[in-house]
C-alpha cells in the first residue's frame, strides 16, 4: 500500500524555487561571462576572492565604489530579466563566486509599511512571478500586523452614529449660537422627533468629541 506523501510547506517549496533558480543562473554561459567582465572591472580574480582577500576588497573597492558596483548590477538584472530581490545576492556572487549567494533572495511576497511622498503611512505587498494565491494568503498574517500599527489605525473603535444626520444639525445649530429650546423646536420641524431641550447638549457635546480626530 502506497503512502501519500505530506505536502511541502510554503516556505520550503518557496527555497527549493530559489535554489532551482539559482542553479540554472550560475549554469548559464552568458551570464557567467558577463559577470567575468564585471569581476574584471572591479579588480576581482576571475574565480572570485579567497576569504583572506575580502576585507583588503572591500575597503580599497567595495565600499568606495558600491553605488557603481549596484548600477552594474542592475544593468545585470535588466538583461537577463531577473528577479530585483536578487540584487544583495548577485553582489555576493560577484565577489564570491558561491553559488549559495544566488539563493540570497527574499522570499515573496514581501510585505512592507514605507512613508509616501506626502508623510502618510502606507503597506505594499510585492509579489514576483513565483508568487501564488496561497503565498499571498499566507502573507496576510504580517498585513493585519503592519495595519494594526497604522498611526490612523490606532484610534479608538466606535459603533456608527444612529442619527447622524440629525445629531450633525444639532451641531450645526448649536454652532450657529441657538439656545436649546430653538435647536429642539427646528429639530422638531426638520426631523419630526421630540427631543427635550435639556438633551441638546448632551447630543451636541456627544457628536463633537466624535469629530475629534485624537479622541
Amino acid at each position: 500500500m502506497s503512502m501519500k506523501k505530506e505536502p511541502k510547506s510554503l516556505l520550503e517549496k518557496s527555497r527549493r524555487k530559489v535554489s532551482e533558480n539559482a542553479q540554472l543562473l550560475a549554469s548559464n554561459p552568458e551570464f557567467q561571462a558577463d559577470i567575468i567582465k564585471l569581476r574584471r572591472k572591479w579588480n576581482l580574480p576571475d574565480g572570485g576572492l579567497q576569504s583572506g582577500e575580502r576585507e583588503k576588497w572591500w575597503k580599497e573597492v567595495r565600499d568606495p565604489s558600491i553605488n557603481a558596483i549596484r548600477k552594474d548590477i542592475i544593468t545585470l538584472i535588466k538583461k537577463n530579466q531577473l528577479n530585483p530581490k536578487i540584487m544583495s545576492g548577485l553582489i555576493g556572487y560577484l565577489w564570491s563566486n558561491k553559488e549559495q549567494a544566488l539563493m540570497m533572495t527574499m522570499l515573496s511576497p514581501v510585505v512592507k509599511k514605507t512613508v509616501n511622498e506626502d508623510g502618510f503611512e502606507e503597506i505594499s505587498v510585492v509579489i514576483d512571478e513565483n508568487t501564488s494565491h496561497a503565498d499571498y494568503v499566507d502573507a496576510w498574517k504580517r498585513v493585519l500586523e503592519f495595519r494594526d500599527d497604522l498611526v490612523y489605525k490606532k484610534r479608538k473603535k466606535q459603533q456608527p452614529i444612529k442619527n447622524l444626520k440629525r445629531d450633525r444639525r444639532i451641531f450645526e445649530l448649536w454652532g450657529e449660537s441657538k439656545t436649546s429650546r430653538q435647536i429642539a423646536d427646528t429639530i422638531y420641524d426638520e426631523f419630526g422627533e421630540v427631543i427635550g431641550y435639556e438633551y441638546i447638549p448632551i447630543l451636541k457635546k456627544r457628536f463633537q468629541n466624535r469629530t475629534d480626530t485624537n479622541h
